[in-house]
């Protein structure tokens, strides 16, 4: 497989991406300051989905973003109002052409609520990052990645029940030091990220 085609998409996909995450943001910015009313202690637990954007980025790589489904899944417990730990996973799919795209990432996470009367959090993690790149040619072995990852990114609890919260939030995960092998045969060092937006439902 060529190693240019892992990043390689259209301008029509690229605006369609960017008008979607746009318009997540929008929505974050949006929520009203008081619309919360949660007590963080004890389990929690969350999912969401939105829109991703992938990038690999190498001596060889085209080095554009890749926009596709992105999906997030989490769990932990509060330690007080102010910090909650526990660990989540972000998967990413994106289907350009004959090639298909994906990304997986597990990670410890922190969250930092820089408020008890806020409902807006920051979260900054650790873990395993994953990247996939398959040809529709079954003859060609597919591209993969396995690296250290790093991970920050905010949030926002809108609630909407005693122990419910819709969140939006906003993501951007990258790898450390991965290299892009192909048949057990390393081809080239690079450097992989993810961005997110996201909406998703939260219970604490």
């Amino acid at each position: 497989m060529d190693v240019s085609k892992c990043t390689d998409w259209s301008a029509g996909h690229r605006a369609t991406g960017w008008v979607i995450a746009c318009a997540s943001l929008l929505l974050v910015l949006a929520m009203p300051a008081e619309a919360h009313g949660q007590t963080r202690q004890g389990f929690w637990a969350s999912g969401g989905l939105g829109m991703g954007f992938g990038a690999a980025r190498c001596a060889v790589c085209r080095g554009s973003r890749d926009a596709g489904l992105a999906a997030s899944l989490g769990a932990g417990a509060s330690l007080g109002q102010a910090f909650a730990l526990g660990v989540d996973g972000n998967g990413w799919s994106s289907d350009e052409g004959a090639v298909g795209l994906s990304i997986g990432t597990v990670n410890a996470l922190m969250l930092w609520y820089p408020s008890a009367r806020t409902p807006w959090f920051f979260s900054f993690g650790s873990g395993v990052f994953l990247y996939r790149a398959d040809d529709d040619d079954p003859d060609v072995p597919a591209i993969t990645a396995a690296s250290l990852g790093i991970r920050a990114g905010v949030g926002y609890d809108v609630s909407i029940a005693d122990k419910l919260a819709v969140t939006p939030y906003f993501n951007f995960i990258a790898s450390v030091a991965a290299d892009l092998e192909a048949a057990g045969e390393s081809l080239t060092g690079a450097r992989l990220t993810l961005i997110q937006f996201g909406v998703g439902l939260t219970y604490r």
